[in-house]
This record gives C-alpha cells, structure tokens and sequence, in this order.
C-alpha cells in the first residue's frame, strides 16, 4: 500500500510538472531573432552573424512547416516529450566528452535548433561550453544563457561558417524534412567535428504502426495523412528516407566508431493501463503527443496542398486523421530513430 501511495505521489508530481512545462513553453515562445540578444562568446573563427528580418514565410525548399507561434509552440512541446521519452538530451559517453578540462574549449553546434530548446538546456547543462544554434530562420532565445549563440545557416549550403574540427558534439534532431542530401550533410558534420567528438542524431521515418509495431496502411486516416505527407516532402526533394539509414550513411562515411542506434516509439494518445506508475507516466506523455500530432497535421496543410492533393481532399482527410488520433481505442505510435556516433 505504502509502494503504491508512493507511486501515486510521483506520477502526479510529474503530472502537474510536465503540465506547468509544457504550459509555461506555449506561452513564453521565442519570437523572431531582433538585433538585441545576449552576448556570447566568441571562439575560433566563427563570427556573429547579423540575423536578418523575417520574410513572410520561410524559404519553401528549406523549412516545411509554417513559422508561427502554434508552430512554435509544438516544438517546444516536443521538446519536453523527447526529452523524457529518450530520457535526457545526450548521452553518457556524450557527457563525459563534454566534461570541463582546464585548457581546453568545449563547442557543441545544435543543427535546426528552431526555438533554441535543446540549445539552451545544453548551455545551462555545460556552462563551461561554448553552445551553437544553427538554423535557416532563427528565433530570438530571449533570456539566454551567455555561452549561447544563434546563428543564420542553411545546412543545404553546407556548414560553411564553421572551420575544421571546431566541435565537441554536433546535434540534429528532427530536421530531414528540410535537408535535401543527408549522406552531404553527415560528411559536413565530419568535417567540423573534433577528433573524438560526437555526431548525434534524431529522425523520424515519416510511417505510423499499430501496437504491434506493424505499419498501418490506406485503412487508416491517419496512415493515409502520412503518406500523402510523404509525397509532399519527396515532391521537395527532402531526406525522408534519413531515418532508416542513418546508422549505415554514417558509417558509409568512413569517420566514425563507436556507433550506436536505438529506437524510440513516440505514443500518441492515453493508451496504456492505469494502475501503473509508468502506465500513467506513458499516457500523460501520449495525451501530449496526441496534441503534438494533431498540431501537425494542421501545419501540414499547405505543405500537403502545394504537392497536388485538392483543398477539399485535403481538408477531409485532415479532419479523419485528426478524429482518428483522437481515438484512445486504436494505439498508435511514431518511430525515432536515435543514433550516435564518434570521430575518429
């Protein structure tokens, strides 16, 4: 009984924690990169880059998704949910690469850093490290920590602010649906990697599955939203194939050991039994995920659209995809293929 009420105690904890979290990222999103932002560091010869005025949508060849603050607000929410489903934002032996050593600078570049998340945790994490966003249409991170930089860079065109071996650790998560030559991009981050740095990466391979693990077809709506999805991104020219090769394109690239791959399956929606503490852990984490879904598929609309599927079409399947998700009765999960690797 006491083991119970225990268990009981912590998952609301987390329960009102992860709330608040998630809660207080919606609200407090960061807003379109201005000329004021916390000075940083500077290190190597890597220069502050001027971030330019927003456009009124972002380029339609790099990022997929809409830039607004729904938008934002997903992906500050997913950060929370990765984060405790992959269970942190690095691993042990990234940790011990990135432990402080007296003479020696520590760099980590996050690569499609969006709101500036990961980013910022890692600043906070490893005060001591120089830390790096990098994206095509960055954001101003507000109140960051001063080992923390943004800068503009299109990862398409190569990672040409950066010199040779100037990082301790390198992270991509989720940023295929903006790249056009992964295995390119891979020997870039090579190049720019320190001798016994890290490469991690995170991307999802764009399918649904049941709770067997088996990919669900055309008799889904929400099978059928992806795969039009799918289309839409290939009509794009983006990797969506990134994420079942990640372990082989890095080691096809010929620098890396010590290669680790794991996958993570991302619930969507309170599907699991409610007399576990875990159980109760995975279905607060699926009701978010759920939401996180649902937000997406709203944001895919005009990428949908603009591959050749009708608005009606595409509102129709929207609207089932979205009710199915909705439905506790069929789980359904979302595959994140989770890879690291060393330089040699």
């Amino acid at each position: 009984m006491l083991n119970a009420l225990r268990s009981s105690v912590r998952v609301s904890r987390f329960s009102s924690q992860l709330r608040r979290t998630l809660a207080t990222s919606a609200d407090t999103i960061p807003q379109r990169a201005s000329q004021s932002r916390a000075p940083a560091p500077q290190f190597g010869r890597v220069a502050s880059v001027e971030v330019p005025k927003p456009s009124p949508a972002p380029r339609k060849d790099v990022y997929q998704l809409p830039v607004n603050n729904e938008e934002l607000a997903r992906l500050n929410n997913q950060h929370v949910l990765l984060k405790m489903l992959i269970g942190g934002n690095y691993t042990a032996s990234i940790k011990e690469a990135l432990a402080d050593e007296p003479g020696k600078d520590k760099t980590i570049l996050d690569l499609g850093c969006g709101t500036g998340a990961w980013a910022m945790d890692m600043a906070t994490d490893f005060p001591h490290c120089s830390v790096v966003g990098a994206d095509v249409a960055p954001m101003d991170v507000g109140l960051a920590p001063r080992n923390l930089r943004i800068d503009v860079c299109d990862a398409n065109q190569g990672l040409t602010l950066y010199p040779d071996a100037q990082f301790n650790l390198v992270n991509a998560r989720m940023i295929a649906m903006g790249i056009k030559n992964y295995p390119s991009l891979i020997g870039e981050i090579s190049r720019v990697l320190k001798p016994g740095g890290f490469l991690q990466l995170q991307e999802w391979d764009f399918f649904v599955v049941d709770a067997q693990k088996k990919l669900v077809g055309d008799e889904s709506w929400f099978g059928r939203w992806c795969a039009a999805l799918r289309h839409g991104l290939a009509f794009r020219s983006a990797s969506i194939g990134a994420a079942e090769s990640l372990d082989s394109m890095i080691k096809t690239q010929g620098s890396f050991d010590a290669v680790q791959q794991q996958n993570v399956w991302m619930p969507i929606g309170p599907c699991f039994p409610r007399d576990t503490a875990e159980g109760m852990r995975l279905n607060l984490v699926g009701e978010f995920m759920r939401e996180n879904v649902k937000a997406f598929i709203k944001g895919g609309r005009t990428l949908i659209i603009g591959s050749g599927m009708g608005v009606e079409e595409y509102d129709n399947l929207a609207f089932h995809a979205t009710m199915e998700v909705q439905d506790v009765s069929r789980p359904m999960y979302l595959r994140l293929n989770c890879v690291t690797a060393r330089k040699q």
